[in-house]
């Protein structure tokens, strides 16, 4: 199989409070941990580490759901204390748990399609947590190489619970902040390629980091990948339910932010939209878009 990348870089989403007339988002959206801060990098990445394993709960409860439209195997050993013996001892929230399996889900298709259908030799995912895509994705291979970027302290542990587990991708380890120093170098020190497409992978990332931070990252991503790369990232809005004080960068127009980078729009869709279509819609929460944007855009 054709030589290929992924690189995994998820600061993970914690999401905040929505309006009164969405007591479903409301619930969904107040973590008992906060979500990330501003603080030195060991602060930072604590944070990181808490929201990381909150997420991995929710997709650890939905692989032991009975129709799971999402499969992670390794979430409940990444997913905190809560799930110790059994995800059934968490106390979890419908909506989050469809909302965290319905992001899961349009991540891993974006990856999956990026592989094996495009055959890009490059994917990008950007803050990896506790990720397991290098882990779990069949489409991946060891002629696939997956580079999660993310504070060391995470991917230390990560690597430490998961030391049974081989990946089926070659798993690359690329310790940064990205909010501190050139990650770009060490990127490429780790035997990045510029001269090969890639497909990058942003979720739940951009919200937490600065609007000068996001325009070095998208520009940072075009000028390292030729044509015909692909990027898929999550947005939140600024009048959006999910919107918190925490959050350092919020826009109602994603599309129009990406494309001033020179990239070429493909799709950019409500996670409503997504929800609708894996039949998991239905729920008090999902009646209107949630004005969290999925965008998906192509590297000219």
């Amino acid at each position: 199989m054709r030589s290929s990348c992924v690189i995994l870089c998820s600061l993970t989403l914690t999401l905040s409070a929505w309006n009164p007339h969405q007591h479903a988002q409301k619930a969904l959206l107040s973590s008992s941990h906060g979500g990330p801060k501003n603080g030195t990098t060991n602060e930072r990445a604590e944070d990181v580490g808490a929201t990381s394993n909150y997420v991995a709960r929710y997709r650890a409860a939905e692989t032991a759901s009975e129709n799971p439209l999402i499969r992670d195997p390794y979430a409940e050993k990444l997913a905190g204390s809560c799930t110790r013996g059994s995800v059934s001892r968490c106390h979890l929230d419908p909506f989050r748990q469809d909302f965290f399996a319905v992001r899961t889900k349009v991540f891993d298709d974006f990856v999956d399609s990026s592989v094996a259908e495009k055959a890009i030799p490059q994917v990008v995912i950007v803050g990896a947590g506790q990720d397991t895509r290098a882990y779990r994705l069949e489409s991946l291979s060891k002629d696939v190489r997956v580079f999660e970027l993310d504070f060391p302290q995470l991917l230390q542990e990560k690597a430490a619970l998961l030391d049974d587990v081989e990946a089926i991708a070659t798993r690359v380890e690329v310790p940064c902040d990205l909010a501190v120093g050139t990650w770009t170098d060490f990127l490429k020190a780790k035997g990045f390629r510029s001269d090969v497409r890639s497909a990058w992978v942003i979720e739940g990332v951009t919200g937490y980091l600065t609007k000068e931070v996001n325009d070095q990252l998208f520009a940072a991503i075009r000028d390292m990948s030729p044509a015909g790369s692909s990027v898929m990232a999550t947005f939140i809005g600024e009048n959006s339910g999910f919107a918190n004080p925490i959050h350092k960068f919020l826009t109602d127009s994603p599309d129009a932010f990406v494309e001033g980078f020179g990239y070429s729009i493909d799709s950019a869709k409500d996670m409503r939209t997504y929800a609708k279509a894996f039949k998991r819609g239905d729920r008090e929460g999902w009646e209107e878009p949630v004005g969290y944007k999925v965008i998906t855009a192509i590297v000219q």
